[in-house]
């Protein structure tokens, strides 16, 4: 009885002091605080750690212990090493591993059960031909790059930076790549890259910029900006409510722009909200210098409909229109000025119905003889 007492309260005392020890990158699930969950690995004896069949895109990844960087390991080999304390990032190549990491001595290692070929893009789109920036996968077949910004150039695709494999095609910003064939001519801004090493298939993806806050709606919907290239974006007559807002990245908090400057300044990562009054405003945000501006809209747009009243809203099924004046016309338009809806009702009460259309932000004008107002429709 003592001796099963004396195990259960070392049991005890090693669970107490038990340590974690995760692994973290752009090799992995993304650096903290982008990774979500973090990945961390096994142990029996709180020295030797393990995972097994983890998946590994070519990238970096570090150790760290606890899940906070007070304590990190690090090294410049691949795929097995030293770390030391505040190392520099350990370079993978993807393919799935079996993981071994020692708390004590540092020393990892990174046995292949399945190796990738690496996928990279190179031109002078990128830093120049033969300066391969190589792509993420999980699998060996689906490839990415996300969030670079690229020059205006030409780019190939080509595997474990040779010439001997690569894809081409003329088409932008989608296409089907040959083995040897034309350099892909890229516009220039920031894209999301996909590659089927399989089909030759890719795609450049704009990334998306967004705003939201109680100026805009609320801090969980984004607006997203227009844009041509991926460089600048815009809304044009856009209306505000007196509050706070930001601008973001891909609708995540992982980038994001504050600043308190207005109305005009450049962003800052997680820079605070930014504050304006009510209005309309024609919106600007440079992907590449951050800089952005909010100009009150020159347009007409008075407001002498009495007692207008747009209930509920948000909605899911309709819109009440109620005023004191005989509403003459509707218009509603979404946020890149496509018409969606138009009636001439004549009357003050009038009831839109909405089943059809998706959810998102709409802008409704409303005129009463020579007045108009405008009114911000969600659509849940």
């Amino acid at each position: 009885m003592k001796k099963l007492l004396l195990s259960f309260l070392l049991l005890l005392v090693f669970s107490a002091k038990s340590q974690t020890i995760s692994i973290v990158g752009s090799g992995v699930n993304g650096w903290p605080p982008d990774n979500n969950p973090e990945i961390t690995l096994s142990t029996t004896d709180n020295v030797v750690y393990t995972i097994t069949n983890l998946a590994v895109s070519t990238g970096e990844v570090k150790f760290r212990q606890d899940l906070d960087w007070a304590i990190n390991w690090g090294s410049a080999s691949f795929p097995t090493g030293t770390g030391v304390q505040g190392g520099s990032n350990i370079p993978t190549q993807a393919g799935v591993y079996d993981v071994t990491f020692n708390r004590t001595t540092g020393e990892y290692s990174f046995v292949g059960t399945t190796t990738y070929p690496v996928i990279s893009l190179t031109g002078d789109a990128l830093t120049g031909w033969g300066n391969d920036i190589n792509m993420q996968t999980t699998d060996g077949v689906t490839y990415s790059l996300n969030n670079y910004t690229f020059n205006v150039g030409e780019a190939k695709f080509r595997q474990d930076g040779s010439w001997d494999t690569n894809w081409g095609s003329a088409s932008f910003p989608s296409g089907t790549g040959t083995q040897g064939g034309d350099n892909i001519i890229v516009p220039g801004g920031t894209y999301h890259v996909s590659f089927n090493r399989t089909t030759g298939e890719y795609s450049f993806t704009t990334v998306s910029i967004g705003i939201l806050g109680t100026a805009v709606v609320d801090w969980n919907s984004d607006i997203d900006m227009n844009t041509t290239d991926a460089i600048h974006y815009t809304l044009i007559d856009f209306h505000l409510n007196s509050g706070e807002l930001k601008f973001r990245q891909d609708n995540s908090w992982s980038i994001n722009w504050g600043g308190d400057t207005m109305p005009a300044g450049t962003g800052v990562q997680n820079g605070v909200n930014l504050t304006i009054a009510d209005g309309n405003y024609d919106i600007t945000f440079n992907r590449t210098t951050l800089e952005y501006t909010f100009t009150p809209h020159l347009g007409v747009n008075t407001n002498d409909l009495k007692n207008l009243k747009v209930y509920p809203n948000p909605s899911t099924a309709l819109w009440n229109i109620t005023s004191d004046n005989a509403i003459d016309g509707v218009t509603i338009t979404d946020l890149s000025g496509k018409i969606i809806f138009v009636a001439n009702p004549s009357t003050n009460n009038f009831v839109i119905e909405n089943n059809n259309f998706q959810s998102g932000m709409y802008i409704m004008n409303v005129t009463s003889g020579n007045s108009t107002q405008k009114v911000k429709l969600i659509k849940k």
